[in-house]
């Protein structure tokens, strides 16, 4: 496999994290390669300071990473899928959780709490009917940790609970108010991705892709960032969402490979019955009988972009521009996973 310094020295205007340390710098004996993140002064943000937190230690009984807390139970998710928008990650998360050993958080959908990317760094105010300024132990509150003590027919604790953000996987316009973070750097040099594996080290990570460029305009109408085909031409925000091997080498420098499930939307909605099984696979589950796994397939969409429909299709010259763009960095995603797939010749990026 490719070494992923290799990749990200090849892409145009990406940084990597894996830098030789200055001298009398203290590694951090969890991250090799990387400064020690409690050694040294830290700016004080407001915003809890999770990688100098003493991790929990889960109780070897429960599949699911559960802990006491004095004598408060409390869990993390078992796993999560961190991307991507407008990907059909919530249809994706309805499906998964008619699995009878998966069970849903208290956040939107059953599925998002919007905690790593978003709420843990904005310390005061509302997004939305959302507090901010959220912290760890209210992250856990927003799962149903009693329904996670059942057990099975063997006296076992299997049932499981996840997290799907899907703006976790790209989102790093909060992650300066870390402690450890130099506003106004070029690159910030931590991450959303190490603070979750500081308190979660062997969480799964699901990560849905999809052809960037109709990602992106869906990702635009969903944004409310504009109403037409036309003001998508002028504006093409956030474009730099579906630059998906830079935010994917990012949580490479803290996750395995093995850690992270990638697929594609566009295979997905082809063959769901296929996608989960590999999915309930991964996330080492029964995989339920086929009347089980077509009721999940035969489950009606679960959302549908009105504003994305009203605006009708893409300009031609939008999208030449756009395919033109995004070409390279699809093709290292090709290269980098060995799966010509991700190069999408099959949607847009066809050559012909």
């Amino acid at each position: 496999m490719t070494d992923i310094s290799q990749i990200a020295n090849k892409l145009p205007g990406v940084l990597t994290n894996l830098q030789p340390l200055g001298p009398g710098i203290k590694e951090s004996p969890e991250f090799p390669g990387m400064p020690d993140p409690c050694a040294g002064p830290k700016r004080m943000t407001g915003v809890e300071d999770i990688l100098c937190m003493k991790p929990p230690t889960f109780l070897p009984d429960y599949k699911n990473p559960c802990w006491l807390d004095g004598n408060t139970f409390r869990c993390l998710p078992y796993f999560q899928l961190i991307g991507m928008c407008k990907s059909a990650t919530s249809d994706l998360f309805k499906r998964l959780h008619m699995h009878p050993d998966i069970i849903p958080n208290r956040g939107i959908f059953g599925k998002e709490i919007w905690y790593w990317s978003w709420r843990r760094f904005e310390t005061t105010g509302k997004f939305g009917k959302f507090k901010m300024g959220m912290t760890l132990e209210e992250f856990t509150n927003q799962f149903f940790s009693s329904k996670l003590q059942t057990t099975n027919t063997n006296g076992k604790h299997n049932k499981i609970t996840g997290n799907g953000d899907p703006m976790d996987f790209w989102d790093r316009f909060r992650e300066s108010n870390l402690p450890q973070n130099t506003p106004g750097a070029d690159e910030l040099l931590w991450t959303t991705p190490y603070a979750v594996h500081h308190v979660n080290p062997n969480v799964k990570l699901l990560l849905m892709l999809r052809n960037p460029v109709d990602r992106l305009y869906s990702h635009y109408f969903h944004g409310q960032y504009g109403k037409t085909a036309q003001s998508f031409h002028d504006h093409v925000a956030p474009i730099f969402t579906s630059f998906y091997i830079v935010h994917l080498l990012e949580w490479l420098n803290a996750f395995p490979r093995e850690q992270i499930l990638i697929f594609r939307n566009e295979d997905y909605t082809v063959d769901i019955k296929g996608t989960m099984t590999d999915i309930f696979r991964f996330l080492n589950v029964d995989v339920p009988n086929d009347r089980v796994l077509t009721q999940m397939a035969n489950m009606a969409p679960f959302y549908e972009s009105k504003k994305r429909k009203s605006a009708g299709p893409m300009l031609p010259e939008t999208k030449r521009l756009l395919v033109e763009l995004y070409r390279p960095y699809n093709e290292q995603l090709a290269a980098f996973l060995g799966d010509e797939r991700f190069a999408w010749r099959d949607a847009s990026f066809a050559t012909a």
